[in-house]
C-alpha cells in the first residue's frame, strides 16, 4: 500500500461514526473486497503508523474509531459486512418472521438527549449533523441529517424539530436538498440506500433508481432555473444526473482514482456546473451532461468549491494539506485562470486545524467554504473551527471556537458543512446545527430537539428511574436526570456506569481508559486516578455488584480499586498466548457473585471464580475474529453468553462457566452481533442488540423474534435492565 492509498487513515467518512480527513477510492473499494480481510487492512495500517505521529490532527483517532467499529462487524471470513448486505439480511428476517414479534409488547421511546447542559465538560453538545437542506424561499424551513440519526425537520428556524426518516430501511444520511419551488419535495442522500425522495415534506419516502446500493451520496444540487435537472455525487468517484426531478439517475462522470466532494451550479448561468474532489476540479458547460477537468495550480489533496451571485465568474477552490489548510485559489474568469490567495507554506496559517501553527485537521469531512451572496470578497472557511476573510482570502480572522469558555462564539468542533443563503450562514458540525445572521458576530445554537448522538456505551441507575449515563462520539459523557442531560466529560465518551447504591455518583471514561468521576450527579468532577497504562479504544470499566467503592478496569492487565478509583492494585497478570491479544476488550462481573469474573481479549477469554487468584482459559473452540460483548445471568454466575465478530455463531452461551459452549444464533440475521442481556425473572429471556435492531427469545420460544417496535434502524451497542425497564 502506498502513501496515497493510506490517506484514508485520516478518517474514513464511509462509516457512520467517522469524520474523515482524506481517503482514496482505491482503498475504500478494498474494504469490501472479497480478497482483503479486516485483519490484513489493520496490519497494513498499523505498519504505516508505526513510526508516524499519532496525535491530534494525524488521523490516528479516526483510524481507531474505524478499527473498533469494523472489527465488531465482520462475517465468518473476516470481511467487513457491507451496509446493503446487512439491510438485506434484516429485511429477510422480518419477512420470514412476520407475526412472531416481541415488539407487540415491547415498545421503545426515545430518551434523547434532545437538550443538554454543559457542566464540567470541555464543550460537549447534542450530536452530529452531516447534511443540510434549506428552503431557499423560507429560511425558517430546513432539514438536517446525521450519519446514524436520520433526518430532522424544522419550520420555525430550528426552535422545534420532528424526525422524518427514523423508520426507513437505513438512516445514515450524508446529503439533503429541498426543491427550490416545491417546498415539500425533499431529497436525501444516504450511505446504503442511494437517494430517497419525498413529495410530502418527509411524511413518506420513495426510492429512486439508478444509484448503486453501496454509494455514499455526499452532495445533491438542483438547477435553480430548471429543477428537473438534479445532480448528485457518489463520494467514491461518480457524478449522477437526473432530468426528471430525481426519479431516475444516470452516471455522467466517473473517476477511477479520485474521491469527489463538492458540486456547484454557476450563479446566473446554471448550464455551467463545477465539481471537485481529491486533486481535481471539473467543469461542465451543458447542464452536467459532460464533465472535463480544469487546469489549475492544485495538487492531489482534497478540494471544496464556492461560488457567489455577487460575482458569477468567481470560483474559489479550497485545498487541504494533511487534513488541514493547504491553499485557497481564486479564478475570476469562470475557471480559466487561477491565482493563489493564501496558503500555509509558512506553517502559521492553518485555518482548518486546531491551531494556526500546527499541521493537520480533519479534511475533507470537516472542510467547507462559502462566499457571501452579496459581497464576493467575504469568504468563510470551516475545518475544526471557522475563519473569515474580507479581502477574498488574502488574510483571515478566526470567527468561532470549539471551547465554550472562549470569548469567540461557540460552534462545536469539526464543522462538516456551511451554507450561506441571503444573510444567514448555516453550520453543520459534530455537535449539531448552528446559524449566524450577522456575519458571525454572533452564533445561535439551533440543535435543541434533535437526537443524533452516537453512543458507545451506557450505564443505568438501579435506584432512580430513567437515570442513565452515556458515552458518545465527539460529545463526551453525560447523565440524564429528570429528563435533562448533564454533560460533564468531553472527548469521545466510552464506558460509563452509575453507582448502584448512589445515583449521584457517576463514572466516565474516554478513549484508552482515562477516567473521570462525579459525585454530584454530573455537576462537577472529583478526584480519580487512571489504572496503570493505556487501555483499548473502549476500555472496560465495571463496579463490584455489592461493594460500591470496589471498581475494576481492564487494560493490559486487570486492575482493582478499593476506594472508588483513587488507588489501584493488579488483579491478574494473565498473559494470553495469541500474539495479537495485548489489551482486555470486554469485562463482566457476575451480578450474584463478585468472585466470578469474565474477561476477554480479542481472541481469548478467561474466567475466575475466586476473585482473580486463579484464571481458566474458556475461549470457545470455534473460529472467530473478536469477542464483542459478555453478558452474565443475574442469578446464575455460571451462565453467560458472548457476542462474536467474524464467526458463523453470532452468539454463544455457556451454562457451566465457559467449560462448554452452545451456539444460540439460530434464525438471527447474518449481521453484526453487538451486545446482549439476560432478562431474568419468570420469563428468563434474552435480548440481543445487533447492527441494526434488537431481538428476543426465551425458553418457550423455538427461535428469535424482532423486538424493535418504535426503534429506528440503528445499531444497538449496549442493553441494560433496571426498575423493570430495558434501556438501549
Amino acid at each position: 500500500m502506498n502513501s496515497e492509498e493510506l490517506k484514508f487513515l485520516l478518517g474514513l467518512l464511509a462509516f457512520s461514526f467517522f469524520c474523515s480527513p482524506a481517503m482514496t477510492q482505491s482503498f475504500l473499494k478494498r474494504m469490501y473486497s472479497e480478497d482483503v480481510t479486516f485483519q490484513e487492512l489493520v496490519e497494513e495500517t498499523d505498519l504505516f503508523f508505526r513510526d508516524r505521529e499519532k496525535g491530534r490532527g494525524s488521523g490516528y483517532k479516526q483510524y481507531e474509531r474505524w478499527k473498533y467499529w469494523n472489527g465488531r462487524n465482520l462475517d465468518a471470513s473476516g470481511l467487513i459486512i457491507r451496509p446493503d448486505v446487512a439491510l438485506s439480511a434484516v429485511d429477510n428476517f422480518e419477512s420470514k418472521n412476520d407475526g412472531k414479534n416481541k415488539s407487540l409488547d415491547t415498545y421503545w421511546r426515545t430518551m434523547g438527549p434532545t437538550a443538554a447542559v454543559n457542566t464540567s465538560t470541555w464543550s460537549s453538545h447534542l450530536g452530529r449533523v452531516s447534511a443540510l437542506g434549506v428552503d431557499p424561499r423560507d429560511l425558517n424551513h430546513f432539514i438536517v441529517g446525521s450519519p446514524s440519526g436520520g433526518v430532522w425537520k424544522t419550520t420555525d428556524e430550528g426552535n422545534s424539530w420532528i424526525p422524518i426518516f427514523d423508520f426507513e430501511a437505513m438512516i445514515s444520511v450524508y446529503s439533503l436538498a429541498i426543491h427550490p419551488t416545491q417546498s415539500q419535495t425533499y431529497y436525501c442522500g444516504t450511505y446504503g440506500l442511494g437517494i430517497m425522495k419525498s413529495s410530502n415534506g418527509g411524511a413518506s419516502w420513495q426510492p429512486t433508481t439508478g444509484i448503486p446500493a453501496n454509494a455514499l451520496i455526499n452532495s445533491i444540487v438542483l438547477n435553480p432555473e430548471n429543477p428537473a435537472i438534479v445532480l448528485a455525487i457518489n463520494q467514491w468517484g461518480s457524478i449522477y444526473r437526473s432530468n426528471d426531478e430525481g426519479e431516475n439517475w444516470t452516471e455522467v462522470y466517473t473517476s477511477p482514482g479520485n474521491d469527489l466532494y463538492d458540486i456547484e451550479f454557476k450563479p446566473g448561468n446554471p448550464s455551467v456546473v463545477y465539481a471537485s474532489g481529491a486533486g481535481l476540479v471539473l467543469h461542465s458547460a451543458n447542464n452536467g451532461e459532460l464533465f472535463v477537468p480544469l487546469t489549475g495550480p492544485w495538487n492531489s489533496a482534497s478540494m471544496m468549491l464556492a461560488v457567489t451571485p455577487a460575482a458569477p465568474d468567481h470560483l474559489y477552490v479550497l485545498q487541504s494539506d494533511q487534513g488541514g489548510f493547504g491553499a485557497l485559489y481564486l479564478s475570476i474568469d469562470g475557471g480559466v485562470n487561477f491565482s493563489m490567495q493564501s496558503d500555509d507554506s509558512g506553517n502559521n496559517n492553518n485555518i482548518m486545524g486546531y491551531s494556526l501553527f500546527q499541521k493537520g485537521g480533519q479534511a475533507p469531512r470537516d472542510m467547507d467554504i462559502v462566499v457571501s451572496p452579496t459581497d464576493a470578497s467575504e469568504v468563510h472557511v470551516a475545518g475544526i473551527m471557522t475563519f473569515k476573510s474580507t479581502d477574498s482570502g488574502l488574510s483571515w480572522d478566526q470567527t468561532t471556537h470549539w471551547i465554550i469558555s472562549n470569548p469567540l462564539p461557540f460552534i462545536h468542533a469539526d464543522v462538516d458543512l456551511m451554507q450561506y443563503i441571503d444573510g444567514t450562514i448555516f453550520f453543520g458540525t459534530d455537535g449539531g446545527i448552528f446559524i449566524s445572521n450577522d456575519g458571525l458576530a454572533s452564533v445561535i445554537d439551533k440543535t435543541q430537539g434533535i437526537a443524533s448522538r452516537q453512543f458507545y456505551r451506557i450505564g443505568v441507575s438501579q435506584t432512580e428511574m430513567d437515570c442513565v449515563s452515556g458515552g458518545s462520539q465527539d460529545n463526551g459523557t453525560g447523565v440524564i436526570r429528570s429528563g435533562i442531560w448533564y454533560d460533564f466529560v468531553g472527548a469521545d465518551g466510552m464506558e460509563t456506569f452509575i453507582d448502584h447504591s448512589n445515583s449521584d455518583i457517576v463514572y466516565a471514561s474516554i478513549q484508552y481508559g482515562s477516567l473521570y468521576k462525579s459525585i454530584d450527579g454530573g455537576n462537577t468532577l472529583t478526584t480519580i486516578n487512571d489504572a496503570p497504562g493505556s487501555g483499548a479504544w473502549v476500555t472496560p470499566l465495571e463496579q463490584d455488584p455489592v461493594l460500591p467503592n470496589v471498581i475494576y478496569q481492564g487494560k493490559r492487565h486487570l486492575y482493582k480499586s478499593l476506594n472508588g478509583g483513587i488507588t489501584w492494585d493488579t488483579v491478574t497478570t494473565v498473559t494470553p498466548t495469541h500474539p495479537q491479544d495485548n489489551l482486555i476488550q470486554e469485562l463482566k462481573i457476575a451480578p450474584n457473585d463478585a468472585n466470578t469474573i469474565y474477561m476477554a481479549y480479542r481472541y481469548q477469554m478467561y474466567a475466575t471464580t475466586d476473585g482473580g487468584l486463579n484464571w481458566t482459559d474458556i475461549t470457545p473452540p470455534i473460529s472467530f475474529s473478536g469477542i464483542n460483548y459478555i453478558a452474565v445471568h443475574p442469578s446464575n454466575a455460571g451462565r453467560l453468553l458472548i457476542a462474536l465478530s467474524g464467526a458463523t455463531a453470532k452468539f454463544m452461551e455457556s451454562t457451566d462457566g465457559g467449560t462448554s459452549w452452545t451456539d444460540i444464533t439460530n434464525n438471527l440475521p447474518n449481521i453484526s452481533a453487538q451486545c446482549a442481556i439476560y432478562e431474568g425473572g419468570s420469563q428468563d429471556g434474552i435480548f440481543v442488540g445487533m447492527g441494526p435492531g434488537i431481538y428476543y427469545t426465551h425458553p418457550s420460544l423455538s427461535d428469535w423474534q424482532f423486538a424493535s417496535k418504535g426503534l429506528p434502524r440503528v445499531t444497538v451497542t449496549e442493553l441494560e435492565i433496571a426498575n423493570n425497564y430495558i434501556y438501549a
